[in-house]
């Protein structure tokens, strides 16, 4: 099953309205309007589409347990946490099989008989969210009601924050402070849900620069389904979301459109960056410090102005991202010590797909690179380049002003590049011939040439670079990456 999911398309939402003719549409078309339904605050239509789907028996093992899930995930919402904990029992009993939904199941059982599952607050826009954060206790968590909420707040306690919709619940700040501070100093664990962002800062002052619509400084935090969208030029929006100090933050199927650096990541910290929409910054999408550890899964980094993702120094995993049309300059670029990993990518119609400087030392297997300046631009680092498939680009890879040092470029295969190695001999090993992607043009880059396959080249999971591509091509619709996908 793709690991993408969301919520549905305006589309679906069209369809829903139209009346009963949808019901005669499949499960899956069902369970993306009960999450719709779900994200925009309507709790009981959920529960009653979900409750559909567990008793239809069209549905698969998958969706059923999803349906249930879910299901007790609305009773918990209502404050029935009696009823969620016998629901999600039986998730556990009845899907054995599904493994991604037990284990889910399994940690909200546990967090429900730890007694780690506070109460629910609803709060209005014409109350005081600061008030409510201040009185609220660790675990419980706040449903900011619709509206535009301008003052920004500080959370200093393991609680969630939920918007009642992710459209209509909107964080809108000009303020020379962040929108949403967080500093638990190590305690419990806060998590952003289903709200949009807004923010710019009121000022040039000096250090304001370190601040992003969210600021998290010393916490564990979580923020899942999220919209950061830059309300000025990108100099008065810095940051999207700012990690600082000893913080570990993981960012969710949330998207990103503009600020200078929309996902920063200082010395120290840590965390993941999963099925997201990063795109159109003013210099790069995700910046990692030295001294930060980051995983980078299964998004879209597209249009920025400079990088994709640039590492000083930190430790980077990359796995499943497609990496387009940051032109400038490099999807990855990765200077000072940076170690780690980038497989199963693709890198498509970037000035330099990855680029690395001395003292680098980076895997990188298993990659499509096509349409690109340069594929590979070395600066002296130590890189393990093997499995790749290098295709339309302008120069496959290429060694700049430096020796060829300790890199191993083996088993790669090279097919229509103006130039297959420049400033290097070319390597013995090399496969010559066309990949025989099955429809590139539209995101599959699975083989269909046996001996390709055999030999390991190119994508160890191509499946889900269908899903992305049709991601990035639909970029301007604001519901990506929210659309659920099956």
């Amino acid at each position: 099953m793709l690991r993408i999911k969301g919520i549905v398309s305006l589309l679906l939402v069209v369809l829903f309205c139209a009346g009963s003719s949808v019901w005669a549409q499949t499960v899956s078309v069902k369970l993306q309007e009960g999450i719709y339904q779900e994200t925009t605050g309507n709790l009981p239509e959920a529960m009653t589409i979900y409750a559909e789907i567990i008793e239809n028996g069209d549905s698969t093992d998958t969706q059923a347990a999803t349906a249930m899930f879910r299901l007790g995930m609305c009773q918990l919402m209502t404050g029935d946490k009696e009823k969620a904990a016998g629901t999600f029992k039986q998730v556990i009993t009845r899907y054995p099989s599904e493994s991604e939904v037990v284990e889910k199941a399994k940690n909200q059982l546990e967090k429900l008989n730890s007694g780690s599952i506070g109460k629910v607050i609803q709060v209005s826009l014409l109350e005081d969210l600061q008030e409510a954060i201040d009185v609220a206790e660790p675990n419980d968590t706040i449903i900011l009601g619709k509206g535009t909420y301008t003052q920004p707040v500080i959370i200093s306690k393991g609680i969630t924050l939920r918007g009642a919709s992710r459209t209509d619940s909107v964080f809108e700040v000009t303020a020379d402070q962040a929108a949403i501070s967080i500093n638990t100093m190590g305690k419990g664990k806060t998590k952003l849900e289903n709200l949009t962002f807004k923010w710019q800062l009121a000022s040039s002052n000096p250090g304001t620069n370190v601040l992003g619509a969210v600021t998290v400084v010393d916490s564990r935090a979580e923020i899942e389904g999220c919209y950061f969208k830059a309300l000025g030029n990108t100099k008065r929006c810095p940051k999207a979301v700012m990690h600082l100090g000893n913080s570990e933050v993981n960012i969710i199927r949330s998207r990103f459109e503009g600020f200078e650096h929309p996902i920063c990541y200082n010395g120290g910290t840590r965390g993941t960056i999963q099925d997201c929409l990063i795109m159109d910054s003013g210099h790069q999408g995700v910046l990692l410090h030295a001294g930060s550890e980051v995983n980078v899964v299964g998004n879209v980094i597209c249009g920025h102005r400079f990088h994709g993702v640039r590492s000083l120094g930190g430790k980077l995993n990359a796995k499943d991202n497609l990496v387009a049309d940051n032109q400038y300059h490099t999807g990855f670029y990765m200077i000072n010590n940076t170690r780690g990993s980038i497989i199963n990518n693709v890198m498509t119609g970037n000035s330099v797909g990855v680029g690395g400087y001395a003292q680098t030392m980076m895997n990188i297997e298993n990659n499509v690179f096509m349409g690109n300046d340069s594929g590979v631009l070395m600066y002296g680092p130590s890189f393990t380049i093997k499995n790749n498939i290098f295709q339309g680009n302008s120069r496959a890879l290429k060694l700049h002003k430096s020796p060829l040092g300790e890199n191993i470029i083996s088993i790669n295969t090279l097919w229509d590049n103006t130039i297959d190695f420049e400033n290097f001999i070319e390597e013995p090993n090399s496969i010559r011939g066309e990949s025989c992607f099955v429809d590139a043009d539209h995101g599959n880059f699975a083989l269909t040439n046996p001996v390709f396959t055999a030999l390991n080249q190119g994508l160890t999971d191509p499946e889900i670079f269908i899903v992305l591509w049709n991601r990035w091509k639909n970029r301007t619709d604001p519901n990506e990456p929210f659309v659920i996908i099956w």
